[in-house]
């Protein structure tokens, strides 16, 4: 090394720099934030379908009626049955339980299957509060209650809104009569189940 040579950065070279990493920032963030959201909202929409697989197959093992419902305070521990959809803190909280008597009411001594707590920054929307599963795997009606649940929206702060291709940043589930749930991602098909993102 020569004497008085001095090692280091020069102006040129840290501002191409500090330029490089703006631009990687500029489209990385929004990217990353982006892919956040895809992931937080399809993982709501998948946890409802493995919920509702797994409260239809306990119908069928136990040959027994099984109602996963909307509860405004899912996590507590004896949490309610929101069957009409009428409560404003139903938030897209669930619970799923055995239900001896099929009335969609939890009742002293019928065991509770699952419960989980609103989704975060995610809106479910319904036709109705409920779905019940006869021995047969099939959706039934509840005795004493309204229509069960067959469509289901969920959305965030970005609606029914494309986000690659044909696909939505919202998800759409039909529960038809046989119990298989059906899950949607494209917006066309969202936008037909009829309910629409606030």
């Amino acid at each position: 090394m020569k004497p008085g040579t001095q090692r280091g950065f020069t102006l040129y070279e840290l501002m191409v720099t500090v330029l490089v990493m703006g631009v990687i920032f500029g489209f990385g963030v929004p990217n990353l934030l982006e892919f956040a959201r895809n992931n937080r909202m399809a993982a709501t929409a998948n946890d409802l379908v493995s919920a509702l697989h797994l409260a239809r197959s306990e119908a069928i093992k136990g040959r027994v009626r099984v109602t996963l419902c909307a509860s405004p305070e899912p996590v507590i521990d004896a949490p309610s049955c929101d069957a009409d959809a009428s409560e404003a803190d139903s938030e897209g909280g669930y619970i799923a339980w055995i239900d001896t008597d099929g009335d969609a009411v939890v009742d002293g001594g019928e065991q509770m299957l699952l419960q989980r707590d609103d989704p975060q920054d995610i809106t479910v929307l319904g036709d109705s509060g409920y779905v019940q599963f006869g021995v047969n795997g099939n959706v039934v009606t509840a005795t004493g209650a309204g229509a069960p649940l067959t469509r289901i929206l969920f959305c965030d702060a970005r609606g029914n809104t494309v986000v690659s291709g044909s696909l939505s940043a919202a998800r759409g589930l039909r529960i038809p009569v046989v119990g298989h749930p059906m899950l949607f991602t494209e917006v066309g098909e969202i936008a037909a189940l009829g309910l629409a993102c606030p």
